[in-house]
């Protein structure tokens, strides 16, 4: 049933060369950039239309735009990664993931983050992952802003939209990733 949602609105939010208020959407070739546009495309349905929607309504149709981005979560990853350049070692990421999670301040946190960032590389996974230390958007938006030159991998980043839950902050990572 999933499929048939995510294959219902792929076009209903990606129409080819179709124009939807006064704008032309081009193709996308890159699936990368199509997981994007469906993510900002769910994010401008979220903020411009579902807030017009009765409370019934609105629970339903938040519930189908979650559902859409877990099957977006769901994508195969693309395994293309910088040549010659490897993301921390397993045992260290550990020891990384532990020190961060002893310190009692988001500032102390995002200090280790800042000092592991100058000597390693992290694939999105290992961010996502160490997003799940910050307790507030605020913490995990400014550990991405810290960390995110060192990504490997940046072709994954739509997978860090979905550590948030309120589509201000993932327009704000979404506008941070994009400068890169």
């Amino acid at each position: 049933m999933h499929k048939f949602i995510l294959l219902f609105l792929i076009p209903i939010l990606l129409p080819a060369q179709e124009k939807t208020f006064n704008k032309t959407i081009e193709p996308v070739k890159n699936p990368i950039e199509t997981i994007d546009l469906i993510s900002l495309k769910l994010m401008t349905l979220e903020q411009e239309y579902l807030i017009k929607l009765n409370h019934k309504d609105y629970i339903r149709a938040r519930r189908l735009i979650s559902e859409v981005e877990d099957l977006i979560k769901t994508l195969p990853i693309v395994e293309e990664i910088v040549p010659g350049v490897t993301p921390i070692n397993e045992h260290d990421f550990k020891i990384l993931f532990d020190e961060i999670k002893a310190e009692t301040f988001e500032s102390d946190q995002l200090l280790v983050i800042r000092s592991a960032g100058l000597y390693n590389f992290f694939t999105v996974l290992q961010i996502a992952e160490l997003l799940e230390l910050f307790s507030f958007p605020s913490g995990k938006i400014e550990a991405i802003k810290t960390i995110y030159p060192n990504v490997i991998d940046k072709q994954n980043s739509h997978l860090l939209l979905g550590k948030f839950e309120h589509s201000s902050d993932k327009e704000k990572v979404r506008k941070f990733l994009s400068a890169f």
